[in-house]
């Protein structure tokens, strides 16, 4: 139930993020860059949703907990935008913010996967003795 509290907490965040206007109001290709980011984090969250049980929640909780670091370092960092006159470094920033989410997400997802697997293999093993 927490991590379904914070899944919800994190996806509010993310949706506030793509209806401002931060990397969007910088030019068209940069709004195409925020969409992306967001829909592929929103995909991937829905991903470790999916994957709520008892077993993997302790590893899900500390994902969103690191989400949610990464997603204040990114309103720290809209503010800095905001007072740099759009600063390349601060876009680019942002950007890498977006893309540690989305791998941080990513991964976890696949130490679930991996984690499946290797339940899958003891099981198989246990039942051939």
């Amino acid at each position: 139930a927490a991590s379904i509290a914070l899944i919800i907490s994190v996806f509010a965040g993310i949706q506030q993020s793509s209806n401002s206007k931060e990397l969007a109001s910088i030019s068209p290709e940069m709004a195409k860059t925020q969409d992306f980011f967001t829909n592929v984090i929103i995909s991937e969250l829905e991903k470790l949703n999916s994957e709520e049980t008892p077993e993997f929640q302790d590893l899900i909780v500390d994902a969103l907990f690191q989400i949610k670091i990464l997603e204040e370092n990114y309103q720290q960092l809209k503010s800095d935008l905001t007072n740099s006159g759009n600063d390349k470094r601060v876009i680019n920033a942002m950007i890498l913010n977006f893309q540690n989410r989305i791998e941080l997400l990513q991964n976890v997802v696949q130490q679930i996967e991996d984690l499946k697997q290797q339940n899958i293999k003891q099981n198989e093993n246990s039942s051939t003795l």
